[in-house]
């Protein structure tokens, strides 16, 4: 075992043994002027929650990708009193014994808390790709929230302690007070949204666990940053994150393209060697427009939902031929490698939470000498060449409760390169040599919501 991953185990148990007694212990014989919370976690790299803290509660502002403030709760130590808190959307006693989840985001961040015991009910359980979580709803250990009756759904939410939504929708029927906002995908920046495992982690008091883990993911990832700049080609590979949405009522029955600029999707591309394409119009209703604006592409990242899993649906789909670099050199790539059952997205789930594997992925196409040979890729799946793969909750083997472990190298992983880099070469990077500018290709590999 290498030396990064003993110190984080280490860490990992020391923060687990402290938080477990430290909190309800502390207010045992109440003193409102003593510090409880030993462990202090900080939004550092997220913008969009903050955390004050008040001896023995602390309240928690969300905010929209806007800036303006979504909600404030208040996560009081059980057994403290409860007068004099300040006005907020909800008070929680912590640590939270049962928690309901109500979108995909959150599932991987209470996974990797090692929280997959606290979860009474979800409701989006059916697009959810983690085979533990699937196993615990297949075994009934989860219930399923019936969308379809209010009344039904409103029991077995008012029964639990914390509902985890995003963007901290109301639902009917529910005590409001017990919804809990995350804008974890909305926040700009890969790092800034692996730091919401320490957001979840306050309504548990694990605090010193997630901050543990997220230093770990925040040196696996400027690890390969580093190799990846060390690398990259001097001319940086042109990425294109395009989509289709096909004629439907929601669209006026026009069929559109469009190309995706998110910051944290720029970052990462960046971040792995390539150059993300933002032309000014980013979306098209004029099919020959679009492929204009490709024409400079030398990978693609294709995040159409569906109608596009094979390299002749993409390629019929967007109207493109081999006139194109990126179809000529098969450079065509989807964020569909991981799928649930029902095809649903582990892009959509654990993506956000492990930034530095997403980032892996891409380095693989735009810089893969940076990477040690035979790395696999996670999230993302090369359109002509591979499958999809599919998760189940046969696959979850061993304590189903255990904590999910980091995906993918550790830090020290780039450190065992030699100083050129690994002895492959992908064909993005030797087919894009030699080849007219004129050529088109895009590549792309995101992170969740736009």
């Amino acid at each position: 075992m290498s030396r990064v991953s003993v110190k984080f185990l280490s860490l990992l148990l020391l923060a687990v043994l402290v938080s477990a007694t430290s909190l309800e212990d502390c207010v045992k014989t109440f003193d409102k002027n003593k510090d409880c919370f030993t462990s202090k976690a900080m939004a550092d790299d997220a913008k969009l929650y903050s955390v004050e803290y008040k001896n023995y509660y602390k309240v928690i502002t969300v905010k929209k990708a806007t800036g303006a403030v979504a909600a404030t709760y208040n996560l009081l130590i059980r057994g403290a009193p409860k007068d004099g808190l300040p006005a907020s959307n909800g008070t929680f006693e912590i640590p939270v014994k049962t928690v309901a989840v109500m979108d995909t985001t959150s599932v991987p961040y209470i996974e990797v808390l090692g929280q997959r015991g606290a979860v009474a009910a979800a409701d989006s359980e059916a697009l959810v790709t983690s085979a533990c979580f699937q196993k615990l709803v297949k075994d009934k250990k989860i219930a399923s929230v019936d969308s379809t009756n209010a009344a039904a759904a409103a029991k077995t939410l008012n029964g639990v302690d914390a509902i985890f939504t995003g963007f901290g929708m109301a639902i009917k029927d529910v005590d409001g007070s017990k919804v809990v906002a995350q804008y974890a995908s909305s926040d700009p920046g890969m790092l800034n949204r692996a730091e919401w495992l320490e957001y979840f982690a306050q309504w548990f008091g694990l605090e010193g666990q997630a901050q543990a883990t997220t230093q770990d993911i925040d040196a696996r990832y400027k690890a390969a940053k580093d190799a990846a700049k060390r690398a990259a080609p001097s001319t940086p590979l042109n990425v294109a994150w395009i989509s289709y949405a096909a004629p439907s009522s929601f669209n006026n029955n026009t069929a559109s393209w469009a190309f995706s600029a998110a910051a944290y999707k720029k970052a990462l591309i960046e971040d792995a060697g390539g150059k993300l394409m933002t032309p000014d119009t980013a979306s098209f209703t004029d099919a020959e427009a679009f492929r204009k604006a490709l024409t400079d592409a030398d990978v693609v990242v294709d995040e159409t939902f569906t109608g596009t899993s094979t390299f002749d649906e993409f390629t019929k789909t967007f109207g493109v031929s081999d006139a194109f670099k990126f179809v000529k050199n098969r450079q065509v790539y989807r964020l569909d490698k991981r799928v649930n059952p029902d095809q649903m997205l582990d892009w959509f789930e654990s993506a956000i939470v492990f930034p530095n594997q997403v980032l892996v992925d891409m380095m693989t196409v735009l810089a893969p000498t940076a990477v040690p040979d035979g790395t696999q890729r996670w999230y993302i799946r090369k359109v002509d060449a591979e499958q999809p793969i599919t998760v189940t909750a046969d696959q979850c083997t061993g304590d189903v409760n255990a904590a999910q472990a980091i995906v993918g190298l550790e830090a020290n992983a780039f450190s065992s390169l030699p100083k050129g880099g690994s002895t492959k070469s992908s064909d993005a990077v030797s087919a894009a040599s030699g080849l007219s500018l004129a050529a088109a290709g895009a590549i792309v590999a995101g992170v969740l919501v736009l």
